[in-house]
């Protein structure tokens, strides 16, 4: 697969952090049932050089049992990490999740930033180990007091981490996070690579990958084109039954969304093909530019009133 720009932001704008994947967690696991699975596989006494019996930190042993290729999850998943546009992106409405994880160990990761101007991100699923998850979740309930500073640089994007457990809900944001690390107190810069560190983690340690295709795609109306059209590609052709306008009409008043869902989904990806994520579509009634974007299993669609 090629290195995408998502793989170089991880790179560098994480500060070049190295990660090394852990084989032992310690702490309850949240891997299967959010809060209630543990993948430890229990304590074992020893006895120190005095004679005294201690017991040691329970290991996590990888896990051997999932074969063959992941399949797509249901249900919202636990763990969402979101990096948010800056200055030189523009991808306010079609930003895709960096990652996606779900309670059974199931990922999704975008290997792009689903910029306006870029065809549709690729989407790779794969699995992420028990400890690997057990890691992350326990680092991110760490950092949730953590102080990451305020760093005086601009027009970079936010980071968001949101992790789920039942009924709660942690979100941890953090703006210019890797890149602006330097801008900041030393404790800040060292909860700020931790932070970085622990998603990376989550990104790099998928394992069993695969191409995903999305099922579920999230429609938004960047308004009419401006300007002279005849030097412009030709408008590309509603597939759908419904309308432009009817199919945009699922969110709050004016904010002009919709959700399209398997196979009108697929139409719309094949229609869509490698042309950019914003592009202008006609239904015969109108003439608009659309913002298309992908979403993951669970994932919000358009704003509700």
């Amino acid at each position: 697969m090629r290195i995408s720009a998502l793989r170089v932001l991880i790179v560098a704008g994480f500060a070049a952090i190295t990660v090394g994947l852990v084989s032992g967690c310690a702490g309850q696991s949240v891997a299967g049932t959010p809060g209630t699975v543990s993948t430890g596989t229990g304590t074992v006494p020893t006895v120190n050089t005095t004679g005294t019996t201690t017991v040691d930190p329970p290991e996590c042993a990888a896990s051997t049992s999932s074969v063959g290729d992941p399949s797509t999850p249901t249900g919202q998943p636990v763990i969402t990490v979101t990096r948010g546009s800056n200055y030189w992106i523009s991808n306010s409405r079609t930003e895709p999740l960096a990652v996606a994880v779900y309670a059974d160990g199931t990922a999704i990761r975008s290997e792009e930033y689903g910029a306006y101007g870029d065809p549709l991100p690729e989407l790779t699923i794969g699995r992420i180990d028990p400890c690997v998850l057990d890691e992350a979740v326990a680092e991110f309930d760490k950092l949730g007091a953590a102080d990451f500073g305020d760093a005086l640089i601009t027009d970079q994007g936010t980071t968001t981490v949101v992790v789920r457990s039942g009924e709660s809900e942690q979100s941890i944001s953090v703006y210019a996070l890797g890149i602006g690390d330097e801008y900041v107190e030393p404790a800040q810069e060292a909860a700020r690579q931790k932070l970085g560190a622990t998603i990376s983690g989550l990104i790099e340690g998928m394992s069993d990958t695969a191409a995903w295709t999305p099922d579920r795609l999230r429609i938004t109306s960047l308004g009419e084109p401006l300007g002279d059209l005849s030097d412009r590609p030709a408008p590309l052709t509603w597939p759908l039954a419904a309308g432009i306008a009817a199919t945009l009409d699922q969110g709050v008043v004016g904010a002009e969304c919709g959700v399209v869902e398997n196979h009108e989904a697929q139409r719309m990806l094949e229609t869509l093909g490698a042309n950019p994520a914003a592009t202008l579509w006609t239904d015969g009634e109108q003439q608009i530019v659309l913002a298309i974007g992908v979403l993951m299993p669970g994932q919000f669609g358009c704003p509700q009133g």
